[in-house]
C-alpha cells in the first residue's frame, strides 16, 4: 500500500505586486539530452510583476531566479528546459514567460532567458530576447533539440485557444511558422502538450495499429507527437498531430510544422459553459483525466473506442485539482484533504487531512469576476514518481507531499478484463498508516536504532545504519591518518529515505524542554556528516522533527559544546554544505569562547557587594568551607578549560576559525553585521579583531619584505607550514585572497561595534579603545603599502621577463657571473630585439619606437620651475 505523509514548506514564494488581480503560474522543469526529454526535480514559478523562479523540490533551495517588470502580468503557466551539451562544453537553461503589460491587454510577448550553468560556465548574466505576439497564449510547450550537437537548440510552441500554434526560432527573436488551426474557428483548445512517439505507440496508440503505421511510415521512431483536446459546442475531442523536423519546417517559410492526423472524441464530455475545465494527458498509460465542476473523470483510450474508465468527487467534496503520480496512482486535492486513489479501480490508497488555510480559499464567494488564483487552495504542479514528491502550490507557498509504499506498476496482460488478482489490495483506506507487514518493518527499524543510541553503542549504531542506508565510504581505516569519506552516492536525494534521515534527527540530538537548548546526544560523525550533506541537518528539519522551534545557531552550539576537541565541529564546516550566516556566527562564538581564558572579575554592571552585618560576622564556619570549594571548582574549571586547549592543541581551533572567515566572506556584508552584532558580545567582537590582526601579521602582510627574517610571525608559519620530510620548495604560503577576505571581515567586526560602543569605550576604558585603532590603522596602512609594494613588483618583474625574452631572441649571451654589476641595464632601457618582416613602406614598432628614444638626449634634466 501506497503512504502519504502531511505537505510540508518547501519556499516562500513573492507576493503579487497585484494584491488583487495578481496570479501565480508554475509548471515542471524537463531536461534535454540529445533528443531525450526527461523531467528533472524541480519546478518553474512565476509571479506577476515581480520575478520567475526555480525551484529544486528535493533540495528545497532556489536554482535560478530571473527579474521581470513590475507592470507585467503573465498569461499562461512558464516553461523552462535543460540542456545538455556533448563534451565538456557548459550546459544551458532556457526559460520561457508570456508577458503583457496590463491584464485587459490583447497583445504580449514572449521573454527568454538563456543561461550557462555547470563547470566552465562563466558568471555572466542571463542572455535576454522578446518576440511580439498579438494575442495572449494558453500554453508553453519547449520542443527537444533536433539533432545532437555540441550547441544544440530549442525550439518553443506557442498554444493558442482558437486552435492557433506558433513556433518561436531557437535564437528567440522571431516566429518561424504558423499552424492556423485548418480553418476551424468554432473550436476552443483548453490543453495541450508534446508526447514522444514510442512512448504514445506503447499506450494511447496501443490499440490504433492502422495510425501508428501510418505515422511510423513517415516519421523516426524519436521523433514527436503533437496532442491537444479541442472542444466545440457538443464534444471534445483529442487532437494527434506529427511535428515535422526542423531541417524540414526551414526549406519553406510557408510551411506548417504541424501535419493533422487523427481527432478522437471522448465520451461524454460535455460541460456547463461557465466550468473550468482542466486536462492531463498521459501517454504511457492512454489515460486522459478531466477535472470538471469538482468531478474527476479518467478516460481510457488503450481501446479501439474510448471509454470512461472511472469518476471521482462529488457535490459535497469536490476536487480542487489533481494529478497523476505514477502509472497507476493519481493525487487529488479536495476540500479539507488530499486522496491518493487507483487510477483503474477508483480505490483510495492514502488520505491525509491538509489544513483550514490550505482550502479556506475555496469556501468564500468572489465579488469580482476577475480575481487572483493566489488564494484559491491547493493547486498541483507536477509529481515525481522516482522519488515519491509531489509539488503544489498553496497561496504563497511552494509545499511538498511525499508518497512512498508499494504502487501498481504491473504490466500484465489485461485483454481478459480485471479480474480478482487485480483488485486485491486496493480497498478503500481512510488512514494515511501504512499496512501490517511495511509497519511492522518500520516499527522494527525504530526499535533497532533506539536500542543502540540508548546504550551508547556508537560503532554498532554506524555499522547498522551504514548497511541499512547502503553508506559507501571511502577511507576510515586503523590508522588515525585516514579520513572517512562519505561518497556522493550515499547522500543523493534519489536514494535516501526521508522519514528514516528525520527519525535520525531525534535520535542523534535532543531537545527535553521549551526553555532548554538543542543537545547533541549521540556523538556519531559519520551520521551527522550524511544528514548535512543529505540537507537534513537545518533547524527547519529539527523543528519538524521536535516538533518544537529550533532557533538558529543551536545546531552549531550542540555540536561546540558537545566535542572539546572542535574535530566534530570542524569537519562539519569543512563539508561542502550551505549553512545560515547565524549558525556560522555561533561557531565563531564557540571558538572565542573557547579560546579566551574566563574572566574573573566582577562586571561593571553589577551591583556591589553590601556592607557586612552583625549577623553575617557571626556566621557558621560551614559557609567557608563553602566558599572555599566554590573557589575551588572555579579553578578546577579554569585549569580543565586550559588543559584541554593544551591537550587537544589550538591547530584544530585554528584551521576551524579560517573555515568561518571564508564561509562569512561568502555572505553579504550587511547580513555579517548584522549577525555579529546580534549573536558577539562587544568583548567577543574585540577579541575577533584580534585575531584578524594576528591572521595579518601572520600571512605577512604587515611587515617588509626587508623584515621577513627576522619577523616572529613568518618564522613561526613558516615552521607550522612545513610537513613532516617537506623540503623548503613544498612550504606553503599566504594565500592571495587572505587579505580581502580579512579586510572585510575587519570592516564588518568594527561596524558591528558601532560608532556608540567605539565612542563611549571598549569596557569603559579610553585608552584601550585609543590604542586598538591606531593598531588597526597602522596595520591596515602597512598592509595597503604591502599590495601596492606586491604590484610594484610584478610590474618590474614582467619588464625584466619581457627584456630576457628581447634578448633570447636577439641572440644575446648570458653575462659573466663576475660582471653582472657592470652590464646591470637601468629600468626603462630597451634591447635590440629579432627585426620583424614588416609590408614595404611601413615601418615596424621597433624602429618606430627606436627613432623616439633617438629623438631624446642620452642624458636630460627637466627643471620645475615655481
Amino acid at each position: 500500500m501506497s503512504v502519504m505523509e502531511a505537505p510540508y514548506t518547501i519556499a516562500s514564494l513573492p507576493k503579487p505586486l497585484d494584491a488583487e488581480n495578481g496570479n501565480i503560474y508554475a509548471s515542471p522543469v524537463y531536461s534535454f539530452r540529445g533528443l531525450k526529454k526527461r523531467k528533472r526535480h524541480e519546478v518553474v514559478v512565476g509571479v506577476d510583476g515581480e520575478s520567475l523562479n526555480i525551484y529544486n523540490v528535493q533540495s528545497q533551495s532556489v536554482v535560478a531566479s530571473y527579474a521581470i517588470p513590475p507592470q507585467s502580468h503573465l498569461c499562461c503557466p512558464p516553461s523552462s528546459v535543460y540542456l545538455r551539451r556533448n563534451g565538456d562544453a557548459p550546459a544551458e537553461r532556457h526559460t520561457y514567460a508570456a508577458l503583457k503589460d496590463a491584464r485587459t491587454q490583447s497583445k504580449c510577448r514572449i521573454v527568454r532567458f538563456v543561461e550557462r550553468i555547470g563547470e566552465g560556465a562563466s558568471f555572466a548574466a542571463p542572455i535576454k530576447s522578446e518576440v511580439k505576439l498579438q494575442h495572449a497564449p494558453f500554453a508553453l510547450e519547449a520542443l527537444p533539440p533536433a539533432t545532437e550537437g555540441v550547441a544544440p537548440t530549442t525550439q518553443l510552441l506557442v498554444s493558442y485557444h482558437d486552435g492557433t500554434v506558433d513556433c518561436i526560432t531557437p535564437d528567440g527573436g522571431r516566429i518561424d511558422w504558423k499552424y492556423t488551426g485548418d480553418g476551424i474557428t468554432t473550436q476552443q483548445v483548453e490543453q495541450a502538450t508534446t508526447v514522444d512517439f514510442d512512448t504514445a505507440r506503447k499506450g494511447i496508440l496501443k490499440e490504433r495499429q492502422d495510425l501508428a503505421t501510418a505515422v511510423s511510415a513517415s516519421i523516426s521512431g524519436s521523433s514527436l507527437l503533437f496532442m491537444r483536446i479541442a472542444r466545440t459546442k457538443k464534444e471534445a475531442a483529442l487532437q494527434i498531430f506529427k511535428v515535422r523536423n526542423a531541417s524540414l519546417q526551414q526549406a519553406g517559410s510557408s510551411m506548417s510544422g504541424l501535419d493533422f492526423l487523427e481527432s478522437i472524441v471522448l465520451p461524454e464530455s460535455s460541460r456547463e459553459s461557465s466550468d473550468e475545465t482542466a486536462w492531463e494527458v498521459h501517454a504511457a498509460t492512454g489515460q486522459i483525466t478531466q477535472l470538471s465542476g469538482g468531478r474527476l473523470t479518467i478516460y481510457d483510450l488503450t481501446t479501439l473506442s474510448p471509454r470512461i474508465q472511472v469518476r471521482l468527487g462529488n457535490s459535497t467534496e469536490p476536487i480542487i485539482s489533481s494529478t497523476r503520480t505514477s502509472t497507476s496512482t493519481i493525487l487529488t486535492i479536495s476540500t479539507g484533504a488530499a486522496k491518493l486513489y487507483e487510477s483503474r479501480f477508483g480505490s483510495m490508497q492514502a488520505s491525509v487531512p491538509l489544513s483550514s488555510s490550505s482550502t479556506a480559499g475555496q469556501s468564500k464567494k468572489r465579488k469580482r469576476e476577475t480575481s487572483s488564483d493566489v488564494d484559491d487552495g491547493v493547486r498541483v504542479v507536477s509529481s515525481f514518481s522516482d522519488v515519491g514528491l509531489v509539488a503544489a502550490i498553496d497561496g504563497t507557498q511552494l509545499i511538498s507531499f511525499q508518497i512512498s509504499g508499494e504502487t501498481r506498476e504491473t504490466k500484465r496482460g489485461r485483454a481478459a478484463g480485471s479480474s480478482l488478482i487485480d483488485a486485491i489490495g486496493k480497498a478503500s483506506r481512510t488512514s494515511s498508516e501504512p499496512s501490517s507487514a511495511a509497519g511492522n518493518q518500520w516499527e522494527h527499524w525504530k526499535a533497532n536504532v533506539k536500542r543502540l543510541a540508548d546504550a551508547s553503542d556508537v560503532d554498532a549504531l554506524e555499522e547498522f545504519l551504514v548497511k541499512d542506508l547502503a553508506l559507501v565510504a571511502t577511507g576510515g581505516g586503523d590508522s588515525e591518518d585516514d579520513v572517512f569519506q562519505l561518497s556522493t552516492e550515499s547522500f543523493d536525494p534519489n536514494n535516501v529515505d526521508r522519514q528514516k534521515a528525520l527519525y535520525l534527527l531525534g535520535v542523534i540530538f535532543a531537545k527535553p524542554g521549551e526553555a532548554n537548548n538543542l543537545a547533541l546526544a549521540v556523538r556519531s560523525p559519520i551520521i551527522i556528516q550524511w544528514l548535512a550533506l543529505a540537507g537534513f541537518l537545518t533547524a527547519d528539519y529539527l523543528s519538524k522533527t521536535f516538533q518544537k522551534p529550533v532557533g538558529v545557531g543551536e545546531l552549531a552550539r550542540a555540536l561546540g559544546t558537545a566535542d572539546e576537541s572542535f574535530e566534530l565541529l570542524h569537519d562539519l564546516i569543512e563539508l561542502p554544505v550551505f549553512f545560515e550566516v547565524e549558525e556560522v556566527v555561533e561557531a565563531l562564538k564557540i571558538v572565542i569562547e573557547s579560546l579566551d581564558t574566563p574572566s574573573s572579575d566582577i562586571s561593571q554592571l553589577a551591583l556591589p557587594p553590601p556592607a557586612p552585618t552583625d549577623a553575617d560576622m557571626d556566621m557558621d564556619l560551614g559557609d567557608a568551607d563553602s566558599n572555599f570549594e566554590v573557589e575551588t571548582r572555579a579553578a578546577e574549571k579554569e585549569l580543565h578549560h586550559a588543559f584541554s586547549a593544551l591537550q587537544n592543541g589550538l591547530e584544530v581551533r585554528s584551521q576551524s576559525l579560517r573555515l568561518i572567515f571564508a564561509r562569512l566572506r561568502s555572505f553579504s556584508q550587511k547580513a555579517v553585521k548584522a549577525a555579529l552584532r546580534e549573536r558577539l558580545s562587544q568583548k567577543e567582537l574585540v577579541f575577533f579583531i584580534q585575531v584578524l590582526r594576528i591572521e595579518l601579521a601572520e600571512g605577512g602582510w604587515t611587515s617588509r619584505y626587508i623584515d621577513v627574517g627576522n619577523d616572529e610571525f613568518a618564522n613561526r608559519i613558516e615552521a607550522s607550514d612545513k610537513q613532516p620530510g617537506s623540503t623548503a620548495e613544498h612550504v606553503k604560503g599566504p594565500s592571495d585572497q587572505a587579505i580581502r577576505h580579512i579586510g572585510q571581515l575587519l570592516m564588518c567586526a568594527i561596524d558591528a561595534i558601532s560608532t556608540s560602543g567605539w565612542l563611549v569605550g571598549l569596557s569603559g576604558n579610553v585608552d584601550t579603545t585609543q590604542e586598538i585603532l591606531d593598531s588597526v590603522r597602522a596595520e591596515v596602512s602597512a598592509s595597503l603599502e604591502g599590495c601596492i609594494e606586491a604590484k610594484t613588483l610584478e610590474r618590474l618583474l614582467a619588464e625584466l621577463e619581457k627584456y630576457a625574452d628581447d634578448a633570447a631572441k636577439a641572440g644575446i649571451s648570458a653575462v659573466p657571473a663576475d660582471d653582472l654589476e657592470a652590464s646591470a641595464l637601468p629600468l626603462g632601457c630597451r634591447v635590440e630585439g629579432p627585426r620583424r618582416s614588416t609590408k614595404e613602406g611601413k615601418k615596424s614598432k621597433l624602429d618606430i619606437a627606436r627613432e623616439k628614444d633617438l629623438r631624446v638626449g642620452k642624458y636630460s634634466i627637466d627643471r620645475i620651475r615655481i
